[in-house]
Protein backbone atom coordinates (compact mmCIF):
# COMPACT_ATOMS: atom_id res chain seq x y z
CA UNK A 1 0.00 0.00 0.00
CA UNK A 2 0.95 3.32 -0.56
CA UNK A 3 1.31 6.09 2.01
CA UNK A 4 -1.72 7.97 1.20
CA UNK A 5 -4.04 5.02 1.54
CA UNK A 6 -2.36 4.46 5.06
CA UNK A 7 -2.59 7.62 5.96
CA UNK A 8 -6.41 8.01 5.23
CA UNK A 9 -7.16 4.18 7.02
CA UNK A 10 -5.11 5.48 10.24
CA UNK A 11 -7.33 8.83 9.87
CA UNK A 12 -10.53 7.45 9.31
CA UNK A 13 -9.54 4.68 12.42
CA UNK A 14 -9.31 7.63 14.70
CA UNK A 15 -11.81 9.87 13.20
CA UNK A 16 -14.78 7.36 13.44
CA UNK A 17 -14.10 7.10 17.79
CA UNK A 18 -13.92 10.23 17.91
CA UNK A 19 -16.87 11.78 15.61
CA UNK A 20 -19.35 9.05 17.37
CA UNK A 21 -18.38 10.22 21.37
CA UNK A 22 -18.93 13.64 19.78
CA UNK A 23 -21.85 13.46 18.68
CA UNK A 24 -23.37 10.86 21.40
CA UNK A 25 -21.88 14.13 23.74
CA UNK A 26 -23.80 16.79 22.01
CA UNK A 27 -26.92 15.20 21.31
CA UNK A 28 -27.30 12.33 23.75
CA UNK A 29 -28.84 12.54 27.20
CA UNK A 30 -27.50 10.17 29.87
CA UNK A 31 -30.71 10.15 32.73
CA UNK A 32 -31.81 7.49 34.93
CA UNK A 33 -35.13 7.51 36.00
CA UNK A 34 -36.32 6.11 39.34
CA UNK A 35 -40.22 4.43 38.42
CA UNK A 36 -43.27 5.19 40.41
CA UNK A 37 -45.20 2.62 41.35
CA UNK A 38 -48.83 2.31 41.28
CA UNK A 39 -49.68 5.04 38.64
CA UNK A 40 -51.76 3.31 36.89
CA UNK A 41 -53.12 -0.83 36.97
CA UNK A 42 -51.40 -1.35 33.70
CA UNK A 43 -47.88 -1.42 35.07
CA UNK A 44 -46.55 -4.59 34.03
CA UNK A 45 -44.15 -4.04 37.17
CA UNK A 46 -46.54 -3.10 40.09
CA UNK A 47 -46.18 -5.91 42.82
CA UNK A 48 -49.15 -7.85 43.21
CA UNK A 49 -52.24 -6.07 45.60
CA UNK A 50 -53.33 -9.46 46.71
CA UNK A 51 -56.85 -8.91 48.41
CA UNK A 52 -56.72 -5.58 49.40
CA UNK A 53 -60.32 -4.51 48.05
CA UNK A 54 -60.12 -0.57 48.35
CA UNK A 55 -56.75 -0.12 46.32
CA UNK A 56 -57.08 2.38 44.21
CA UNK A 57 -54.97 3.62 41.29
CA UNK A 58 -52.82 6.11 41.47
CA UNK A 59 -51.92 5.15 44.73
CA UNK A 60 -50.47 7.69 47.28
CA UNK A 61 -48.99 6.57 50.43
CA UNK A 62 -50.79 8.87 53.33
CA UNK A 63 -47.15 9.81 55.16
CA UNK A 64 -48.51 11.54 58.14
CA UNK A 65 -51.86 8.97 58.47
CA UNK A 66 -49.04 6.08 58.28
CA UNK A 67 -46.80 7.63 60.93
CA UNK A 68 -49.73 8.11 63.22
CA UNK A 69 -50.60 4.18 62.75
CA UNK A 70 -47.03 3.30 63.16
CA UNK A 71 -47.25 5.22 67.05
CA UNK A 72 -43.75 7.20 65.64
CA UNK A 73 -43.36 11.10 65.50
CA UNK A 74 -41.50 12.03 62.36
CA UNK A 75 -40.25 15.65 61.59
CA UNK A 76 -42.77 16.92 57.89
CA UNK A 77 -39.25 17.60 56.15
CA UNK A 78 -38.38 14.30 55.75
CA UNK A 79 -37.71 13.35 51.76
CA UNK A 80 -37.98 9.50 51.73
CA UNK A 81 -39.12 7.05 54.41
CA UNK A 82 -38.06 3.28 53.97
CA UNK A 83 -39.81 0.50 55.53
CA UNK A 84 -38.48 -2.59 56.37
CA UNK A 85 -40.24 -5.92 56.11
CA UNK A 86 -41.44 -7.04 60.15
CA UNK A 87 -40.62 -10.85 58.21
CA UNK A 88 -36.80 -9.57 57.24
CA UNK A 89 -34.32 -9.93 59.56
CA UNK A 90 -32.19 -7.35 60.09
CA UNK A 91 -28.12 -8.45 60.57
CA UNK A 92 -25.20 -5.89 62.10
CA UNK A 93 -23.86 -5.89 58.82
CA UNK A 94 -27.47 -4.47 57.37
CA UNK A 95 -27.30 -2.07 60.09
CA UNK A 96 -24.29 -0.86 59.81
CA UNK A 97 -24.78 0.06 56.44
CA UNK A 98 -27.47 1.62 57.06
CA UNK A 99 -25.72 3.77 59.32
CA UNK A 100 -24.09 4.58 56.63
CA UNK A 101 -26.59 6.14 54.65
CA UNK A 102 -26.20 9.48 56.29
CA UNK A 103 -22.44 10.18 54.84
CA UNK A 104 -23.87 9.55 51.60
CA UNK A 105 -27.80 11.45 51.28
CA UNK A 106 -28.16 15.32 51.94
CA UNK A 107 -31.62 14.88 51.94
CA UNK A 108 -33.68 14.22 55.13
CA UNK A 109 -34.65 10.41 55.28
CA UNK A 110 -36.05 7.98 57.61
CA UNK A 111 -35.59 4.13 58.30
CA UNK A 112 -38.60 2.28 59.91
CA UNK A 113 -38.46 -1.45 61.24
CA UNK A 114 -41.77 -2.63 61.13
CA UNK A 115 -40.94 -5.68 64.00
CA UNK A 116 -40.58 -4.52 67.34
CA UNK A 117 -39.53 -7.75 68.12
CA UNK A 118 -35.92 -7.03 66.98
CA UNK A 119 -35.31 -3.45 67.42
CA UNK A 120 -32.39 -1.65 65.79
CA UNK A 121 -29.44 -1.87 68.40
CA UNK A 122 -27.93 1.40 67.68
CA UNK A 123 -30.89 3.94 67.79
CA UNK A 124 -30.96 7.49 65.77
CA UNK A 125 -33.20 10.20 64.87
CA UNK A 126 -33.21 8.58 61.44
CA UNK A 127 -33.63 4.85 63.01
CA UNK A 128 -36.65 3.75 64.16
CA UNK A 129 -38.34 0.86 65.51
CA UNK A 130 -42.07 0.94 65.70
CA UNK A 131 -43.32 0.23 69.00
CA UNK A 132 -46.89 -1.67 67.26
CA UNK A 133 -47.32 -5.42 67.00
CA UNK A 134 -46.76 -6.66 63.56
CA UNK A 135 -49.68 -8.59 63.96
CA UNK A 136 -51.70 -4.94 64.02
CA UNK A 137 -49.85 -3.67 60.89
CA UNK A 138 -50.68 -6.65 58.45
CA UNK A 139 -53.37 -4.58 57.10
CA UNK A 140 -50.76 -1.37 56.69
CA UNK A 141 -48.10 -3.82 54.99
CA UNK A 142 -50.26 -5.72 52.37
CA UNK A 143 -52.21 -2.75 51.05
CA UNK A 144 -50.95 0.38 52.04
CA UNK A 145 -47.40 -0.08 51.56
CA UNK A 146 -47.69 -3.59 49.19
CA UNK A 147 -44.50 -4.56 50.74
CA UNK A 148 -44.96 -8.93 49.97
CA UNK A 149 -41.91 -11.54 50.04
CA UNK A 150 -39.61 -11.29 47.84
CA UNK A 151 -39.23 -7.94 48.81
CA UNK A 152 -37.86 -7.03 52.56
CA UNK A 153 -37.67 -2.87 52.46
CA UNK A 154 -40.22 -0.04 50.16
CA UNK A 155 -39.18 3.29 49.18
CA UNK A 156 -41.82 6.18 50.20
CA UNK A 157 -41.03 9.79 48.72
CA UNK A 158 -42.17 13.13 50.46
CA UNK A 159 -45.28 12.94 47.98
CA UNK A 160 -46.19 9.26 48.75
CA UNK A 161 -45.57 7.66 45.87
CA UNK A 162 -43.84 4.54 46.65
CA UNK A 163 -40.05 4.82 44.48
CA UNK A 164 -38.97 1.43 45.16
CA UNK A 165 -38.83 -2.22 46.49
CA UNK A 166 -35.69 -4.19 47.70
CA UNK A 167 -34.22 -7.25 49.08
CA UNK A 168 -32.71 -7.00 52.42
CA UNK A 169 -29.06 -7.40 51.74
CA UNK A 170 -26.39 -5.13 52.10
CA UNK A 171 -26.38 -4.73 48.28
CA UNK A 172 -29.92 -3.73 47.60
CA UNK A 173 -29.89 -1.35 50.34
CA UNK A 174 -26.64 0.30 48.78
CA UNK A 175 -29.34 0.37 46.07
CA UNK A 176 -31.80 2.71 47.27
CA UNK A 177 -28.75 5.40 48.37
CA UNK A 178 -28.27 5.20 44.23
CA UNK A 179 -31.78 5.69 43.84
CA UNK A 180 -32.46 8.62 46.41
CA UNK A 181 -29.30 10.10 44.50
CA UNK A 182 -30.78 9.51 41.45
CA UNK A 183 -34.17 11.42 42.41
CA UNK A 184 -31.96 13.93 43.80
CA UNK A 185 -30.56 14.76 40.30
CA UNK A 186 -33.73 14.76 38.59
CA UNK A 187 -34.78 17.58 41.42
CA UNK A 188 -38.07 15.26 41.65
Amino acid sequence: MNKTIKFIVLALVFAIPIAITTFIKIFGDHRYDVPVYFLNNTQEDNPDVGSCSDFSYPHLVNNTSLLKTLELDVQSDVDFLIFINPQAPISDELEITLHTFKEKIDRPFVVINLNQLFPFKKTKDYLLTTPVEPQRLSEVIQCELVLNPPFGAVMVDAKGQIRSYQKLNRKHVNDFVAEMLIIDQNNE
